[in-house]
């Protein structure tokens, strides 16, 4: 039996095989290629939106840690001076929470805003204390009301602190989800 013709039908087939197989590798290339682009472009999509956030929260975080820097120091000495700088960060942080709200999980932004409201009732418990110190002697102001209005601004420095340290920790633990 003469096996020329069936070494050549296996041949062609093997040829053919080849041919698509080099088909089939030139076409997958092409495939891994965009889907590699495409991804490469969703990372950095997404690593772009991740430095952004970053940024915004650090904007935020810098702004109310200087508004508790400021209490801080309002609250060793209440005068004037440090009363206007509480007031200029206090300004400061609440322009930088409506700014970065809508970028804010619902509950943090609740969080903060209450964290900005206590910083409020410090701002005037401490305006109360400037004024009677100023005028004490004039409106015969008691040392016991003095010590009052100290005693609750101490309160409310205290729950200040409470609330950023909660919502600190919210936003980190958000962060790394």
């Amino acid at each position: 039996m003469d096996w020329t013709p069936v070494l050549t039908f296996l041949a062609s087939l093997g040829g053919a095989g080849a041919v698509a197989a080099g088909v089939t590798k030139w076409l997958g290339s092409i495939y891994a290629k965009r889907l590699t682009e495409t991804l490469k472009a969703e990372l950095a999509r997404r690593n772009d939106i991740l430095r952004s956030d970053r940024e915004r929260l650090q904007k935020l975080w810098s702004a109310l840690s200087d508004l508790r820097d400021a209490g801080d120091e309002l609250w060793e000495v209440a005068d004037q001076t440090r009363l206007i700088a509480f007031s200029g960060r206090l300004s400061e942080a609440e322009k930088e929470l409506r700014r970065n709200a809508p970028f804010l999980e619902r509950t943090h932004v609740e969080g903060l805003e209450g964290v900005l409201r206590a910083f409020g009732h410090f701002k005037f418990g401490k305006e109360k204390l400037v004024e009677l110190r100023a005028i004490r002697t004039l409106a015969n102001v008691s040392e016991h009301e003095i010590e009052r209005t100290i005693k609750d601004n101490g309160r409310i420095l205290e729950e200040y602190g409470r609330l950023v340290s909660a919502v600190c920790d919210s936003i980190r633990e958000h962060v790394r989800a």
